[in-house]
């Protein structure tokens, strides 16, 4: 069973996959950048965009805990190391009815969910991404906006998200980029600020949107 374990630990993810990490796990917003915690005790659930060596880049998936208003498709980065153990596919045997996507505790040479034992054989660290709606949406913002769709970077340059509504900025003359704070938000834990940036070039009056 240990040797089982050391195997689930080395197998990485398909991008396509979502994994789960606790609300305390370590997530960057540049890959070799600092670190922030969002805390709380929720897991989070994160859709695999690609692998990056030790790292995966990563998105909030579908019904994650993780809420990033005005923002879709926030590209982060997490550590192989802080993902959970999770319930790969749907186990409903011996009195045992579970679904993929739930956390699993090591306990000794067992998996449990709930209490209740959960066969190796359904056990990892990703499990089949469900699918989900997408879209973006139109409000109230006035002036000039990053127009709802246009893809946004991170200050130094990195494609960081997509803008889910239009996000009404002030353009500093001459400015060749604008940037605007967001947040990064779960329940139980504390909202961590982020900054989204769109060519200037890209900015619409929202009147001319509607």
């Amino acid at each position: 069973m240990r040797a089982w374990l050391l195997l689930l630990a080395m197998t990485a993810p398909a991008s396509a996959d979502d994994v789960l990490v606790r609300g305390d796990a370590s997530l960057r917003v540049e890959a070799d950048g600092p670190a922030v915690h969002l805390g709380g005790t929720s897991y989070i659930a994160l859709h695999v965009v690609a692998t990056r060596g030790k790292q995966l880049e990563v998105e909030p998936a579908c019904a994650s805990a993780l809420r990033t208003p005005g923002l879709a498709h926030v590209h982060l980065f997490v550590a192989k190391d802080d993902l959970a153990y999770v319930v790969t596919k749907p186990v409903h045997a011996h009195g045992v009815n579970v679904v993929a996507g739930l956390p699993v505790v090591a306990s000794g040479d067992k998996y449990l969910v709930d209490g209740k034992d959960v066969p190796a054989s359904a056990v990892g660290k990703s499990y089949p991404s469900p699918s989900c709606p997408d879209g973006v949406a139109n409000d109230d913002a006035t002036g000039t906006v990053i127009p709802a769709g246009t893809d946004l970077t991170t200050p130094a340059g990195r494609p960081f998200a997509v803008a889910a509504a239009p996000i009404a900025v002030t353009v500093v003359p001459g400015a060749k980029k604008v940037c605007v704070a967001r947040e990064l938000i779960v329940d139980d834990g504390a909202p961590i600020t982020v900054h989204a940036c769109a060519p200037v070039r890209a900015l619409r009056e929202a009147s001319h949107l509607k």
